[in-house]
């Protein structure tokens, strides 16, 4: 029974942090907006890679769950299987990336073996693909230069806001006991 709620709060807790972050950046930067739900910089997509490098599957969850709710709320789609298979795409991404680098690099839950070199691939890595996904499975413009141009600029956004957020938290850890 504890372990449960363990569970659910790690989930709601991790939801609550990604929609709090996606609305501190969109009220910081939504100048830097390219089009709507794409970014220059996209400090959700630091929660993102840190929540399933650190909760695993249980921070799989509360990111997709969080993505299920602003991409309802923010974006009013009407269309549910696209609302679906978007969140999909940037909770299932980046947990891919956690068990790629788990089998790897045998991640501990301090995250203390991965080097910066190592987080970066793993950054890079994260970053990449959930555009990817993305555009293969809700953004098929029937332009291809289109496409290519959403993938990159949110991989760009992804990027630059994982870079910042994550690195941030390896500053702070590293002061702290």
């Amino acid at each position: 029974m504890i372990f449960a709620f363990v569970q659910f709060s790690i989930v709601a807790g991790t939801a609550l942090l990604f929609l709090a972050i996606n609305i501190f950046n969109e009220w910081l930067i939504s100048e830097l907006n390219f089009i709507p739900g794409i970014n220059w910089i996209s400090l959700a997509a630091g929660i993102c890679v840190l929540a399933t490098l650190l909760l695993g599957p249980v921070g799989t969850v509360g990111i997709l769950i969080a993505y299920l709710l602003r991409d309802f709320q923010s974006f009013a789609w009407v269309d549910v299987p696209h609302t679906m298979l978007s969140a999909a795409a940037h909770s299932v991404g980046p947990y891919l990336i956690y068990l790629i680098a788990d089998r790897l690099y045998g991640l501990q839950a301090s995250l203390s073996n991965l080097t910066s070199k190592r987080l970066l691939l793993v950054i890079l890595a994260c970053s990449a693909v959930c555009p990817a996904l993305q555009c293969l499975v809700v953004r098929v413009p029937e332009n291809s230069w289109e496409m290519l141009n959403h993938c990159l600029f949110m991989f760009t956004g992804n990027l630059t806001g994982a870079l910042i957020l994550t690195y941030m938290l390896k500053a702070v850890s590293a002061v702290l006991p």
